[in-house]
């Protein structure tokens, strides 16, 4: 009987030690104290039979994102970026970046997209509030391994590049519109954007300041989100039938008057954001003192400490010879000047037409005379007639192109006033002279009527001391004083252009610059002939009109000499003074 229950007890308690074993050893197991924070340099592998990685990052937060900054360094160390990252700029800031921090990830924080992440990927899926298309800038996934998460940290990364670089200078490059353009390159440093976001406490408000600080582009976007906000009804035209939407990209002088009047919703919104693409292309910085062209607006204004003192009309180039978009700094205001005849015009122009008319230059009033390179120069003196006006506003620019009076008063009678060969006639020379002098020089400046009276008295030049800038700009679409959203004539076709880049898979490629446009220089030889044969019937009022637009490339005049000049109490000018021009045809005579 005692040995039955010997065994029975035996068994018992061998029963007792296969489960009571495994529970004693897993308790043994556990740390007895919290767990210690892996090291960067060597994390433990984990060995085959462990618990999934969601039970590792429940249990060890810190564990995966040591196990992320391993697999991104696998990934930048391990070869280029050219697949991940197209640009070169941003794939080798990135790099930089992500090595300088030891390759820890930037949106992720115990394996989880952290608050900066969850900013930023609101500033991107909010993309059309900035006029942009929130499907050019992929949000990735985020997964739940060390590769996927760090797959996801660098996606994310490039997103928020492209869309920094794109709200600070567009999505087009500027040269795929328009051919004659120079605003200067202000793209963004990637260093510089990978830094500011990686400092800032609110990561979506710092990536949302890469846009134009300008008053003009804050107003668009905010007539931007009211243009969609709204509840349009058909507009009607006629027997109530109502109005077709106009497609995308068609140029606006095309549509009918009463179509234009009663613009569609949607292209009222192209062409905002066409405006607010090319609003990204000026400079940050305006300048304190400024002058800004509206070229489909025919106007000027000059702005001085953000408020605006002055504004006139001109008139612009013409659709074949545009006036360029530029920003570049006045230097002079030149009183009387003469007008020097670029080189292509002599050759192409002139001295073509001088074998079967040997009085074309008398009777156009032109000066020649042969440089000592051989070279032939034409010089209209100063007068009334100067195709320059009394006066002329010179800001140095690759194309040659100025503001300037002109003797041809009745254009500006025009509501539309594209009519030259790109430079720009003010309507109000000496006005502008009187404050553009006040404003950009010491000491006392001749006003409108002390400028009116060194008419005639030869050429002058005020050297300007602190330089306004200008901003030749094409603002089809813009907010007047009244807060009212104003459009104009999209006389270049700029607005067309843009629209048919954005709408379709070429907005990927745009940051590219087209070439040239080899038709430019033609139209504007065309042009200049045209008016020539006009000046020899006694048709135009200014013989030499068609000197407004010099050609780029053209070869640049020596310098005249110097005498100083007074214009009066505290001004300073100076006088150019030339030697008179040979006989014209003891040059041409040969």
């Amino acid at each position: 009987m005692r040995k039955k229950q010997l065994g029975h007890l035996l068994s018992g308690s061998l029963l007792a030690l296969i489960f009571i074993t495994p529970i004693h050893a897993a308790a043994i197991s556990e740390p007895l104290g919290p767990a210690a924070q892996p090291s960067s340099a060597a994390p433990a592998p984990a060995a085959p039979g462990d618990a999934s990685i969601k039970n590792e990052i429940d249990e060890h937060p810190a564990a995966i994102d040591v196990q992320i900054a391993d697999k991104l360094r696998a990934i930048m160390t391990s070869g280029p970026l050219d697949k991940r990252i197209e640009r070169a700029p941003e794939r080798e800031a990135t790099a930089a970046f992500y090595a300088a921090r030891n390759y820890a990830p930037l949106w992720i924080a115990d394996g989880q997209p952290d608050s900066r992440a969850k900013s930023v990927i609101a500033q991107l899926e909010n993309a059309a509030a900035d006029g942009l298309d929130a499907a050019d800038y992929r949000i990735p996934t985020f997964g739940t391994s060390a590769e996927a998460l760090a797959d996801a940290d660098i996606t994310l990364t490039n997103s928020v590049l492209t869309y920094a670089r794109h709200l600070a200078t567009g999505r087009i490059a500027p040269g795929r519109v328009v051919s004659e353009v120079d605003y200067g390159d202000h793209t963004p440093p990637p260093a510089d954007i990978l830094r500011k976001l990686a400092e800032a406490t609110d990561a979506g408000a710092a990536l949302e300041s890469f846009n134009p600080p300008h008053s003009g582009f804050r107003a668009l976007k905010a007539k931007l989100a009211e243009l969609r906000s709204r509840t349009f009804q058909p507009a009607l035209v006629g027997d109530d039938a109502p109005v077709r939407p106009v497609r995308r990209g068609a140029r606006v002088r095309k549509i009918s008057a009463a179509v234009a009047s009663r613009s569609k919703p949607d292209q009222a919104i192209d062409r905002v954001i066409a405006n607010m693409e090319r609003w990204r292309w000026l400079p940050r910085d305006l300048g304190h003192t400024y002058v800004m062209v509206n070229i489909p607006d025919y106007s000027l204004k000059v702005v001085h400490d953000h408020q605006v003192q002055w504004r006139t009309k001109i008139v612009a180039g013409k659709p074949k010879t545009p006036t360029p978009l530029l920003t570049a700094s006045m230097d002079t205001v030149l009183l009387n000047p003469s007008w020097h005849v670029p080189q292509s015009i002599i050759r192409k122009e002139l001295l073509p037409r001088y074998g079967s008319d040997p009085t074309i230059f008398a009777r156009m009033g032109l000066k020649v005379k042969r440089e000592r390179d051989g070279t032939l120069s034409v010089t209209q003196p100063p007068g009334a007639r100067n195709a320059l006006g009394r006066i002329k506003f010179n800001f140095t620019n690759e194309f040659s192109v100025y503001l300037h009076d002109t003797p041809e008063k009745r254009l500006f009678a025009a509501d539309k006033r594209a009519f030259s060969h790109g430079c720009m006639r003010v309507e109000n020379p000496t006005e502008f002279g009187e404050i553009i002098l006040h404003l950009a020089m010491n000491g006392p400046t001749p006003n409108a009527q002390q400028l009116s009276a060194m008419f005639g008295r030869g050429e002058r030049s005020f050297r300007l001391t602190d330089r306004p800038m200008v901003h030749l700009t094409y603002q089809t679409a813009f907010v007047d004083d009244a807060g009212k959203l104003q459009q104009r004539e999209d006389v270049y076709g700029m607005d067309e252009r843009i629209e048919n880049i954005l709408d379709k898979d070429a907005r990927r490629v745009a940051d590219a610059a087209a070439q040239q446009d080899p038709k430019r220089e033609r139209a504007s030889t065309q042009a200049n002939q045209a008016v020539l044969r006009r000046v020899e019937r006694g048709e135009a009022a200014n013989a030499s009109e068609f000197f407004d637009h010099m050609p780029r490339g053209q070869a640049r005049r020596a310098p005249t000499r110097l005498k100083p000049a007074v214009a009066g109490p505290g001004v300073l000018a100076e006088t150019h003074d030339s030697p008179p021009p040979r006989p014209f045809l003891a040059i041409f005579g040969r």
